[in-house]
């Protein structure tokens, strides 16, 4: 096998266990939430038969949760630090777990802060609600205030709000990806690279459409080419108005370093460049590096790609609810409201699953991702249907 296509192969394999890295990193973060939130139900589910008893109990017990939270998280820190070390499928240098980890940290107590809040909200939430209404029951007024769980999220300026695992996954995944690219490029600076190519998706990102497939150009290549083929590689950059790979990779392209963006660049010899005079002979060196992936683009294909992941992120939602609903029901087994509620997430789930598979059958360039529909282990409850 060839060095180049080596290092091609390596590039992907390193961007996918950064990508599987970074899925381990958010499903450490998620496991985190749903342990602290199981630790307010059971604290705040307990001793509820007097309430003046409760109140001064749970003012107590909110400090407490402050400690218990604060060990939680310096666990899970541990943890996710030691896999970290341990995982030498992506080969992360001493600085890039350095960076890693203080990201991780971030969402740890991100984490421990919200939990802290909710925590507090359930018990002032409840107390107001028993003062408006005397009659009504300490367990219910809690159960009510317990439903909507950790209010988990960040918005971004544009009002498109992530749940906090979703956003450091993405932000782990960004850091990876970026981090990729500039090892790439430095070596192909050692190496004397001038030209890359880039790999072509027929439903790629509509703001990537007019980066996909290019070639594109170091920064420095003046400094790179062979001093007799200066002049002959200028007037090719300015009559093809190439763009250097690094303004590509940064703000506001992100191309080949923004989260779930599958393209990469391969290093190209500056004969090929040179000799490819029309976009059919780009498509041509493409090609021969198989580069090109689902035919020619359309944009009804990205139309279908997006309609795939918003029936991803359908299917998480309701299986999260499904799992919130299924704690209550271990705390409350006789409880035919949450039973109910449960079988209905399971038909909801399976009715988005047969439009997923469907979107499928009818789209040749999409690839089902179970990986991307589940939220990990399902508790197994005894529920009559």
């Amino acid at each position: 096998m060839s060095k180049k296509k080596e290092k091609k192969l390596e590039h992907i394999q390193v961007k996918d266990n950064g990508i599987k890295l970074s899925q381990k990193i958010g499903d450490k973060l998620n496991d985190v939430s749903q342990e602290l939130e199981s630790t307010i139900e059971a604290s705040l589910i307990k001793d509820t038969e007097d309430l003046r008893r409760w109140q001064i109990k749970k003012n107590n017990e909110i400090r407490n949760f402050k400690k218990q939270s604060k060990d939680l998280i310096q666990k899970a820190a541990k943890e996710i630090k030691k896999d970290l070390k341990n995982d030498n499928s992506v080969n992360l240098k001493p600085s890039q777990q350095v960076a890693i980890s203080s990201q991780i940290n971030k969402g740890l107590l991100f984490i421990q802060d919200d939990a802290t809040k909710t925590f507090q909200r359930i018990v002032q939430q409840t107390m107001q609600t028993l003062r408006v209404n005397k009659t009504l029951d300490l367990q219910q007024a809690l159960s009510k205030h317990m439903d909507a769980g950790l209010d988990i999220g960040v918005v971004y300026k544009d009002g498109k709000h992530y749940e906090f695992d979703t956003y450091f996954e993405m932000k782990a995944r960004t850091d990876i990806q970026q981090d990729i690219g500039s090892n790439m490029i430095s070596t192909g600076q050692e190496s004397g690279v001038v030209f890359y190519i880039s790999a072509y998706f027929g439903d790629c990102a509509k703001d990537h459409v007019d980066l996909n497939g290019k070639i594109f150009c170091d920064e420095k290549w003046e400094s790179l080419a062979p001093k007799d083929r200066v002049d002959e590689i200028r007037d090719y950059i300015e009559a093809n108005k190439i763009m250097t790979v690094q303004e590509a990779m940064g703000e506001p392209y992100y191309y080949t370093t923004r989260p779930n963006c599958r393209h990469y660049f391969q290093y190209i010899d500056i004969d090929s460049v040179i000799g490819a005079k029309t976009q059919k002979e780009v498509s041509n060196l493409r090609d021969d590096r198989s580069l090109n992936f689902n035919g020619k683009y359309k944009p009804e294909k990205y139309k279908a790609l997006q309609q795939q992941r918003a029936n991803e992120r359908q299917i998480r939602a309701e299986k999260k609810e499904i799992e919130h609903n299924e704690k209550m029901l271990a705390l409350d087994p006789n409880n035919d409201k949450i039973k109910s509620s449960i079988l209905r997430g399971e038909a909801r789930v399976r009715d988005i699953q047969a439009k997923q598979r469907e979107l499928i059958n009818n789209n040749s360039n999409l690839v089902r991702q179970y990986d991307r529909e589940q939220l990990g282990n399902r508790i197994t409850l005894n529920v009559k249907k």
